[in-house]
């Protein structure tokens, strides 16, 4: 009768530690362990157990399937262990980001407000934008405090209490509107002192209103997304050529669009696909009139083409 030979499982040689995201948490916020057991060859082991610690249980503690939780401000280190091998993972743990009252996302980035017209921002690792890039909400730096934002790819802006416009980011179009195309990883004053009452950044170019009705755009003009009847791009404010009186403005990818006190809606820019709604597929380098005589309470110009919500609600 043959005999049953016993085949030895091969020890576990090293443990990979990861977990889905950064080592990073907020107070309440949890996470998966991932752990790889690899034997000497880097071969990947099943079925071992393993057991894991936090050198601070008052900062964070892990459970026996490998979650951390977060409980306190602070820093610890998490252990995995199996027979010989063990592996260690350092993890930072914030305190709860705030409530926000405002909040919008452009391309890789997010920006929120709160109550008390603190800042905060937060993007993809892969982003563009000027900065260190953080994956949980971030205070922006800045003296002054917002009461309203606008998020691009690879810039924001925002407006001040009193209308001032700050922009940060990158700025090789001129698009934070300093005068200058140095990019800036802080809040920089907009060039020109204007006060504004809303404000929009495009993908190049960025455009704000006045309290008066006047609508001011700087940055890119390739496409004449300035509106200012030509298509030299301009690092600081110039006035779209317009005497309609705007409310509200959108800037897209090479266009834009505005609403006007009277419900109007007029474009600019790029038309190659119709996003202007004039009708026609011409470029205009200065505001048309958007066809079809509706009343609009927003309009938003995206890329190749444009949205608008009635003052009925149709949208």
């Amino acid at each position: 009768m043959p005999r049953s030979t016993a085949i030895d499982s091969p020890p576990v040689a090293r443990i990979s530690l990861g977990a889905i995201g950064n080592f990073a948490l907020n107070v309440g916020q949890s996470t998966q362990l991932v752990v790889t057991l690899l034997d000497s060859a880097g071969r990947v082991l099943m079925d071992r157990s393993v057991s894991y610690s936090s050198s601070d249980n008052t900062v964070a503690v892990v459970d026996r399937s490998g979650i951390v939780r977060a409980r306190a401000k602070g820093t610890t280190t998490l252990s995995a262990r199996t027979g010989s091998a063990s592996a260690m993972a350092f993890i930072g743990v914030a305190p709860p980001p705030p409530p926000f009252s405002q909040i919008e996302a452009g391309g890789s980035q997010t920006c929120a407000l709160t109550p008390s017209a603190r800042l905060y921002c937060w993007r993809n690792a892969l982003g563009p934008a000027t900065g260190s890039a953080h994956g949980r909400p971030q205070p922006v730096v800045s003296s002054v405090t917002f009461k309203s934002g606008t998020v691009g790819n690879t810039h924001q802006c925002a407006l001040t209490d009193a209308g001032a416009a700050y922009c940060w980011g990158d700025n090789a179009f001129g698009q934070l509107g300093t005068g200058d195309t140095i990019s800036a990883s802080t809040p920089v004053p907009v060039a020109g002192g204007l006060l504004f009452r809303s404000i929009s950044r495009g993908d190049r170019s960025t455009c704000a209103v006045t309290s008066g009705g006047e609508a001011y755009c700087w940055g890119s003009n390739v496409s004449g997304e300035l509106g200012d009847g030509t298509t030299v791009s301009h690092p600081a404010p110039v006035r779209v050529a317009s005497s309609v009186p705007f409310q509200s403005v959108s800037v897209g990818s090479g266009a834009a669009c505005a609403v006007t006190t009277s419900a109007g809606a007029y474009c600019w820019g790029n038309n190659g696909n119709g996003q202007l709604g004039s009708g026609a597929t011409a470029p205009s380098l200065t505001p048309a009139a958007v066809t079809g005589r509706l009343a609009f309470g927003a309009v938003m110009a995206g890329t190749g083409c444009a949205c608008g919500l009635t003052t009925a609600g149709d949208a």
